[in-house]
């Protein structure tokens, strides 16, 4: 693709985006996010989605990830002084001063958790993106997963204190080597290349988080934002907003977690995650939901093993009489994240899901339990 990005975009800053051409992107950060997940999307909906350019600050990788996705390597710079529709911001590390930047050049923004790493940052993208009419979506992609989706729903037909109960979540998490050797993933060339905010973003979390040793903020960073942010996330549209935190205890050394908390809707919520780094281990990631009038079992596979099946199953009362059903759903979450994402932008009054606001709900609580876990 022989695109140029040095010409200055023409539109206004508040010009309005909706259209139904495919959507001019760029995908800044060449890392595993990229080539095993959203790369392959982009390039199966090219009615959707037109791939300018691809962004790293490993040059080496850039150009051979954009070789083999058929579009050309370019600067973060580069792009954003071009006619985009939005980028993609897939970087590792804290993603707030990408997003300021991209929001401040009028493009759409979609980007991968952590979406940033303190509310302040959160905040400030949160006005900028209004100001300019932009949008600005995290990939909360477990709730598009037509699974969860029904789960909610089932949920939904509890009333009042019937909902009241118990939710359970174990999350196994083991090396990924082995969940990414299909994709035939191209190696960095530049160890460290993927975290351009670098020593200022700790800065920035130090402040925010005073008191924190640490390893208590590289838990934060690396395993509570995320890892375990996709838990917390749906754990609060399954079950309700986080009420009180009961307990949070956090081992750096093993890279775990228990942290139990009640919702807004009489739910207690008990969690654990582990990682372990070993190939021998398979990924699990279960929900189990119960209250009086209905139970409800959710197992999701590893985001990395394309077209397996989210298993829901659920128990239920209809009258007097016991109900069971199973469900498998195989649809591509992040596929259908970053499609719901390429509608809310040529569609200016679509209502979107996974906003900068959910991100500073849920940012609020992982604070809380680190405060917790680390004073």
């Amino acid at each position: 693709m022989g695109s140029t990005f040095g010409e200055k975009r023409q539109h206004a800053v508040d010009a309005p985006r909706a259209t139904s051409r495919p959507l001019k992107v760029a995908v800044v950060g060449c890392g595993v996010a990229a080539q095993a997940l959203h790369l392959p999307t982009l390039s199966r909906y090219r009615d959707v989605f037109d791939l300018r350019a691809v962004v790293d600050l490993d040059a080496a990788l850039c150009r051979r990830v954009a070789d083999r996705w058929h579009t050309v390597p370019a600067t973060l710079e580069s792009v954003l002084d071009g006619d985009l529709d939005a980028v993609l911001l897939l970087t590792s590390g804290d993603r707030g001063p990408l997003i300021l930047s991209s929001l401040e050049a009028n493009v759409h923004v979609f980007a991968e958790k952590p979406l940033c790493r303190t509310t302040a940052d959160a905040r400030l993208a949160m006005e900028v993106a209004g100001r300019r009419e932009l949008r600005l979506m995290t990939d909360y992609m477990k709730w598009f997963d037509p699974a969860f989706v029904e789960a909610c729903r089932q949920v939904s037909t509890v009333a009042g204190a019937d909902r009241e109960g118990l939710l359970t979540i174990l999350t196994i998490n083991p090396s990924e080597e082995r969940y990414l050797a299909h994709h035939r993933m191209t190696p960095r060339t530049v160890t460290g290349a993927g975290d351009p905010a670098g020593e200022r973003a700790w800065e920035r979390l130090r402040s925010e988080l005073p008191g924190v040793p640490i390893p208590g903020l590289e838990f934060y960073a690396d395993v509570l934002l995320d890892c375990c942010i996709h838990d917390f996330y749906c754990a609060r549209r399954l079950a309700g907003a986080p009420r009180a935190l009961i307990e949070a205890r956090c081992d750096t050394r093993r890279s775990s977690a228990h942290i139990a908390w009640e919702t807004d809707r009489g739910v207690r919520v008990e969690y654990d995650f582990v990682r372990l780094a070993s190939e021998n281990v398979r990924y699990r990631e279960r929900f189990d939901y119960c209250c009086p009038a209905l139970a409800l079992t959710l197992d999701f596979p590893s985001p990395y093993l394309r077209h397996q099946p989210t298993s829901l199953e659920w128990h239920g009362t209809a009258g007097a009489h016991l109900t069971t059903r199973t469900a498998d759903h195989y649809a591509e979450a992040f596929e259908l994240a970053l499609l719901h994402f390429a509608d809310c932008v040529r569609d200016p009054a679509r209502t979107m899901d996974a906003t900068a606001a959910d991100w500073l709900d849920d940012l609020g609580f992982v604070q809380g339990v680190t405060r917790v876990a680390f004073s």
